[in-house]
């Protein structure tokens, strides 16, 4: 596939990769967008074996992670190809997709994924290990919804999490509960 300068495919997110070309994602999987030949490829599913791109998540300069709607956090080298990626679905034991609408990564190098009704995956990647945080209606110091729209971390640390309908939580990593 290709086009002078634009796909008819939807894009949800582009970001840019290490050798100045555009990776950009959609439910189609993800396509690079080269500004001198002026046209979109297809990746390839042998490279990246994944579709239904929500967000993409920088880290320096080589290495790029994709959120899906299927619930795979896949890390992409600097070039856009697929190295590794983790089936949260499958690894939480859940026999239905999780979509993963938006990360932050916290100040201990940990990955905070909000979800839509699954609430927040903590992922480690240093030992690839993975915790989730749901709401619960008898606590009131707990997450306020499983549905997350967006997260900030703020200098200080906190990390901001909007909901569909609950508001706004935040999360005080110094105290280790929610305010």
């Amino acid at each position: 596939s290709g086009g002078e300068g634009y796909l008819k495919k939807e894009k949800k997110k582009i970001n840019e990769l290490k050798d100045g070309k555009l990776l950009a994602g959609s439910y189609e999987g993800i396509e690079i967008y080269d500004a001198d030949k002026k046209r979109f490829s297809d990746i390839g599913k042998n490279e990246f074996p994944f579709d239904r791109v929500n967000l993409f998540y920088r880290e320096g300069a080589d290495s790029i992670w994709v959120l899906t709607e299927s619930g795979n956090f896949v890390k992409c080298s600097g070039k856009g190809k697929a190295v590794k990626a983790f089936n949260f679905p499958k690894l939480l034991g859940i026999d239905k997709e999780i979509p993963l609408r938006t990360v932050v990564k916290d100040n201990k190098g940990k990955f905070w994924i909000g979800t839509w009704g699954y609430g927040i995956i903590i992922f480690d990647p240093a030992n690839e290990r993975i915790e989730q945080i749901k709401s619960d209606e008898n606590r009131s110091d707990g997450l306020k919804s499983n549905l997350i729209i967006s997260m900030y971390k703020d200098n200080s640390g906190i990390i901001w999490i909007g909901t569909d309908g609950q508001g706004i939580n935040k999360y005080d990593y110094k105290k280790h509960k929610f305010g």
